[in-house]
């Protein structure tokens, strides 16, 4: 079945580690609870988090901008690509090969 994590309000379910791929278990665990927390938000609230952490990113170096975005592109598109463009860094290069978590 899975277990659940909590944070804050907003729970999270992780899959049992019989559906998980090749990845260590803890980063993908990471970007499940990324992935289901961000499209629990209301849109209003993915603008805000998007423009924060654009804000906090925009004085890092582009490789470390560049990595951090392929982790938001792991774990929900909308989010990485929602970040890339406010840092104006363009993600087809950045973009997976393949998914690391199936599309709901």
């Amino acid at each position: 079945m899975g277990r659940s994590e909590t944070y804050g309000s907003t729970t999270a379910l992780i899959p049992p580690s019989s559906s998980r791929s090749v990845l260590p278990d803890r980063f993908l665990e990471q970007c499940l609870v990324l992935r289901n927390l961000f499209r629990l938000m209301k849109p209003d609230a993915k603008k805000r988090l998007i423009s924060n952490i654009v804000g906090s990113l925009g004085n890092t170096p582009k490789r470390i901008q560049e990595k951090q975005i392929g982790h938001f592109l792991k774990a929900d598109p909308g989010y990485g690509r929602g970040v890339a463009e406010g840092l104006g860094i363009n993600v087809e290069h950045l973009v997976p090969q393949e998914p690391v978590l199936a599309s709901d």
